[in-house]
């Protein structure tokens, strides 16, 4: 199993906006170089299935995995099942119609509200100014959990999952 960022439907990257690859047949590139079948999965769902097979989210039948990486995807277990090819653009969610300009093209996603392309390189070094005291980084932070919580707010009502839980930099946030 190869587990890659971004949407993954069968074995093709549909979109990877960390790797910069759209419908890229990665599951062909590996067989290719390797000379064996590979089955391709984007993170947030191989997180996922992780947690609800042996990690923190073990017995709960609906799971709902967030992971912050470059981007910003959800991985989904519902009725005790992996769903494969599950995995949700959180990142590109449009939380303010009219807000800053995402690098998908569109406005106001949750990736670019948040500054999500800053905290994979400064997030330990922003949770720590905040906690001593920093209000600029305090006011980062706030802003963005109040972003993240818009977001998973309408993530939530429409998966209802039995638990949430966060992983790549959102366990920091």
């Amino acid at each position: 199993v190869a587990a890659l960022p971004g949407l993954v439907d069968g074995d093709v990257v549909a979109l990877s906006s960390e790797l910069r690859w759209a419908e890229r047949d990665f599951g062909a590139d590996l067989r290719k170089a390797t000379g064996r079948r590979w089955r391709v999965v984007d993170t947030a769902t191989a997180a996922a299935v992780g947690e609800w097979s042996r990690g923190d989210a073990g017995g709960s039948a609906n799971l709902l995995y967030l992971h912050g990486g470059r981007g910003l995807t959800a991985g989904v277990v519902l009725d005790g099942r992996p769903r494969r090819g599950s995995s949700i653009a959180l990142g590109h969610m449009v939380i303010e119609p009219n807000g800053a300009r995402c690098g998908c093209g569109l406005r106001g996603c949750l990736e670019a509200e948040m500054g999500a392309e800053e905290y994979v390189d400064s997030i330990e070094t922003t949770t720590v100014a905040a906690w001593m005291g920093d209000m600029s980084a305090r006011r980062r932070v706030q802003r963005s959990g109040e972003r993240l919580g818009r977001a998973l707010g309408a993530l939530v009502t429409a998966v209802t999952p039995d638990e949430v839980l966060f992983g790549g930099w959102l366990r920091e946030l």
